[in-house]
């Protein structure tokens, strides 16, 4: 839900950037919600069966079932995403600026401190920054890059 439709490719690849670090550790948080599952059941969970809407009863151990499931295939998901942007990012690393995206949304750093890092002016960062960005837009949202375009 981080992406928003009505953005730009460009400032979806930035949002996504840095909520990176986030998105792994949303993994670990799911795994806690399914242990906190399995060891103490559903929250506020008194009758042994509930009426699931018009589909009919179901009782607290398939609920259980159904959520750790859903939970498992959450994890399976944002695991796949942080593999897509891991391969993603592989295809840029053996250029010289690189670590601009892993200083500037990973570490959260300063276009500043990332000059100082690199021993160049800032607009120089800030250059190569839109220029990583770039190239990594089109990799991660092909299809909005080519939407932007008009075609």
């Amino acid at each position: 839900n981080l992406i928003k439709k009505t953005e730009s490719s460009y400032k979806n690849t930035e949002l996504l950037l840095y909520n990176y670090n986030n998105i792994k550790e949303s993994i670990s948080k799911y795994r806690e919600q399914i242990k906190d599952l399995i060891e103490n059941g559903i929250p506020n969970s008194s009758p042994a069966v509930r009426m699931i809407g018009n589909s009919g009863f179901k009782d607290n151990s398939t609920i259980l079932e159904e959520q750790v499931n859903n939970l498992n295939h959450t994890i399976i998901r944002t695991k796949n995403t942080i593999r897509f942007i891991n391969s993603v990012l592989s295809k840029i690393q053996t250029d010289k600026y690189y670590e601009i995206i892993t200083l500037k949304y990973f570490q959260n750093k300063t276009l500043e401190e990332i000059a100082e890092y690199f021993e160049c002016e800032t607009s120089t960062i800030t250059r190569n920054k839109k220029r990583l960005l770039n190239e990594i837009k089109v990799l991660l949202f092909p299809n909005a890059f080519i939407d932007e375009l008009g075609h």
